[in-house]
Order: C-alpha cells, then sequence, then structure tokens
C-alpha cells in the first residue's frame, strides 16, 4: 500500500526546458510536413486548407500532454477522466481524414514520449507510402464518387447528349440515375466519378457555356460505384 502511495505522490515535474523546445519543435516540423502531404496528396476534395492546418495542432497539442503525464501516474489517471467528460461534436465526413489525424496523434505521442528516432523513421515510411499509393492511383480520385445534378427552367432546353459528352471527358465513370424533361423543364441526376480534383471546376465551366441558366449541384456520394 505504501508502494502505491509513493508512486502516486512521485511528480517529475522539472521537465528540461531544452529537450521540451527540440521536442516541439520537432513535433511542429512532421505534422508541417503531414499537412502539405494531405493538401497535396489525398483524395479529399473540399475543406482542405482549413483542415491541414488543425493537424499541426493536434500533433503539437498530443505532444504536450504526453510530455506532462507521463512521468506521473497520478496525472496519467486524471488524465483519462478529463478525456472520459469531452464530447467531440464535429463529425468527420472523410475516412481520409480521419487516418490523417491517426498519424498527427502519433506523431505526438511518439516525440513526447522521447521515441524521437523510431517516430521520424515511421513518419517518413508512411509519407513515402502516402505518395507511392497516390501515384499509382493515377493521381485520379478513384474512389471519389458524386450525384451531379442539373436542372433547367426554361424554353431552350439543353441537349442530354451534349451533357454526357462534357461529363465523359472529365469523369472516369458516369451514370444516369434520372432524367425527367417538359416543354420547359429539364432535370438530369448523374452518379459520376471524378478523373482528377480539378474536374469538378472543368465541368460547371463547361455546362456553363453550354446554358448560363442552368443549375447545378454535387453531392458527395461514399459508397462504392456497383
Amino acid at each position: 500500500m505504501d508502494s502505491i502511495e509513493k508512486i502516486l505522490m512521485y511528480d517529475d515535474a522539472n521537465i528540461p526546458a531544452l529537450s521540451f523546445t527540440i521536442n516541439f519543435i520537432i513535433s511542429v516540423f512532421l505534422s508541417s510536413i503531414l499537412s502539405f502531404l494531405y493538401k497535396n496528396y489525398s483524395f479529399v476534395l473540399s475543406n482542405k486548407e482549413s483542415f491541414s492546418k488543425n493537424l499541426i495542432f493536434v500533433s503539437c497539442t498530443t505532444m504536450v500532454i504526453i510530455t506532462i503525464v507521463k512521468s506521473s501516474l497520478a496525472l496519467s489517471l486524471g488524465l483519462v477522466g478529463a478525456l472520459s467528460i469531452i464530447r467531440f461534436r464535429t463529425a468527420i465526413k472523410e475516412p481520409e481524414e480521419l487516418s490523417y489525424l491517426f498519424i498527427a496523434i502519433a506523431i505526438g505521442l511518439g516525440i513526447g514520449a522521447d521515441q524521437i528516432f523510431i517516430t521520424i523513421i515511421s513518419f517518413f515510411l508512411t509519407s513515402t507510402l502516402i505518395i507511392v499509393l497516390f501515384y499509382f492511383s493515377g493521381a485520379k480520385v478513384a474512389d471519389k464518387n458524386m450525384f451531379l445534378t442539373i436542372n433547367y427552367d426554361g424554353i431552350d432546353l439543353p441537349n442530354i447528349d451534349e451533357i454526357s459528352n462534357i461529363l465523359n471527358a472529365n469523369c472516369a465513370f458516369i451514370k444516369l440515375r434520372r432524367y425527367d424533361s417538359s416543354n420547359d423543364n429539364f432535370e438530369a441526376i448523374f452518379l459520376i466519378q471524378l478523373t482528377h480534383k480539378e474536374s469538378l471546376t472543368k465541368i460547371q465551366k463547361r455546362l456553363k457555356e453550354l446554358n448560363q441558366s442552368i443549375s447545378i449541384s454535387f453531392l458527395n456520394q461514399d459508397n462504392p460505384v456497383l
């Protein structure tokens, strides 16, 4: 019983400032590279700039927490209690975003635990894997399926064949899911698979050239094409 009390009472609060600063700089450096990889080699189509900055904060915060609690069992138990009452309300819409968050957390855990060498090696191996997988996919958004809805109200209705030609030039896969046409109304819904991240802009521009009054909307669809 006495030994347990000694362990709980022991608190090595004198964290060397120099080593902490070095660890913090390393965490910032590695997470900045991770942020760059996310912006340039991920298949996520939206919110890249703002989400990439969060990776740096997550990594550095994790490193600080681990550095503080690693020498004290009491602080570690307190951390468990604190985390049990935290509720994250922001939903992760992209599975790939969750993967990058785990990498950022792993950087903070490794550096905070003073496992600098193995953390750096693991990170650069992971980074290499990310880049290799990106180029092996042909730099395409292979699994990004979206619903494209085209609406038009007017007398000069667009031609469905012309729309299909525009989509074929910018998509690896298209499938017409719904088509409604009347004297003054046109609606078509396509399931599309983008060829490149820039294809969204190209499709919108070409459709607007076809008819300025066309209304266009894109909806993410995470299920694979059947």
